[in-house]
């Protein structure tokens, strides 16, 4: 029905352009969909990617609300057959760009909110399809949806058989085995390497985004800048669980996360907002205790806050640091600041001994009128 509009291609990964956008198309049940061919029906049960960029992009279920959304090489999706590869349009985004537009998207398709007829991967690459092309998915990938049959069958009999069948087979369903080296040529520039499927493009939006906003924060756009990095931290909320045991990419991500959280103390520390920078630090401390940047800038929001004690003891922390590691530029740093800190504490102290003289001078004053 939707065929007219789409071109099948040839299965050669050489002859492909990758600014072109695909959809590639799985057989899940083949038996059922080659019957359907036979009948001149393109009717079937289908699993769906779009191919863009040397990525595939699909989307599955789970059951947190970490996204769903994944990506690998094109092709490698199991426990389906591969059918054909339809071209759709073409994007205007370079790699880069496109995966700033994934870790976007990857918001809006948790995988919590899977549904296998009303929500699922074909509904996604529709989406996709024409957020990057302004045109739709093919519309035969997803007619079995429509059928009040396959959703009798699928209610009734699957499901009951599959909760049955799961206490001695495991079926893993559909997955992409092979989605190591999925990074553009622009993630060793951003420093990232040697991650794995959606959680890679997160990492690498967010550091590409955590690059923006240090230019508008050296532009003393602080209220942008803020909102940049908050993006950057939602993309990294985002990564999927399901692959948490990558120690390299939640390595990276970890390492990203705690970058953005600085700079956001920076830019607390601009806006004034001394309350707010003190609670971003305590974040970074929290998960690493050793991290003088963070008590230094907690520090520096206590001595505003009026907290004369505690941002003392983190400058003393932070210079006995630095003198063991022979940082000298953090070192002048550290004293200047316990010596602006010593100078308020002790006009503190001389407003409190001028107050307690001018209390005690009231009652005298009020002893002598008596």
């Amino acid at each position: 029905m939707g065929r007219s509009k789409h071109h099948r291609l040839p299965h050669d990964e050489d002859t492909i352009d990758a600014s072109n956008v695909y959809c590639n198309i799985y057989d899940i049940v083949p038996s059922v969909n080659s019957a359907s061919r036979f009948m001149r029906s393109e009717w079937g049960i289908y699993h769906t990617g779009v191919q863009v960029h040397g990525l595939e992009i699909s989307y599955g279920g789970h059951p947190d609300a970490s996204t769903g959304v994944f990506c690998a090489k094109p092709r490698s999706a199991q426990g389906c057959t591969f059918r054909e590869r339809l071209l759709i349009g073409r994007v205007e985004l370079d790699p880069l760009e496109l995966r700033t537009r994934i870790a976007e998207l990857a918001r809006q398709w948790p995988g919590n909110t899977y549904n296998p007829f009303e929500r699922n991967c074909n509904h996604f690459t529709d989406f996709l399809c024409r957020e990057l092309t302004s045109k739709p998915a093919p519309p035969f990938i997803n007619e079995f949806t429509h059928s009040r049959f396959v959703r009798g069958v699928f209610y009734g009999c699957v499901m009951p058989v599959g909760r049955c069948l799961e206490k001695w087979y495991d079926y893993g369903g559909i997955t992409y085995t092979d989605d190591a080296g999925v990074a553009g040529g622009e993630s060793n520039d951003l420093g990232i390497s040697g991650a794995r499927g959606i959680n890679q493009v997160l990492v690498e939006a967010a550091t590409s985004r955590k690059a923006t906003a240090n230019t508008l924060f050296k532009e003393g756009q602080y209220a942008e800048a803020r909102e940049a990095y908050n993006k950057a931290m939602g993309y990294l909320a985002t990564m999927s669980r399901r692959t948490e045991e990558e120690d390299e990419v939640c390595s990276q991500a970890d390492e990203v996360r705690m970058a953005l959280l600085l700079n956001l103390a920076a830019c607390d520390l601009k806006s004034q907002d001394y309350a707010r920078a003190v609670d971003t630090c305590d974040q970074v401390l929290e998960n690493q205790p050793g991290n003088q940047k963070a008590r230094y800038r907690r520090g520096i929001a206590c001595s505003h806050l009026g907290r004369l004690d505690a941002a003392t003891a983190d400058f003393r922390k932070v210079l006995q640091t630095a003198e063991d590691e022979g940082d000298s530029a953090t070192v002048r740093d550290a004293r200047r600041e316990i010596a602006r800190v010593k100078q308020l504490s002790d006009v503190e102290r001389a407003e409190d001994r001028a107050l307690v003289k001018q209390l005690s001078d009231v009652e005298r004053a009020e002893d002598r009128a008596l």
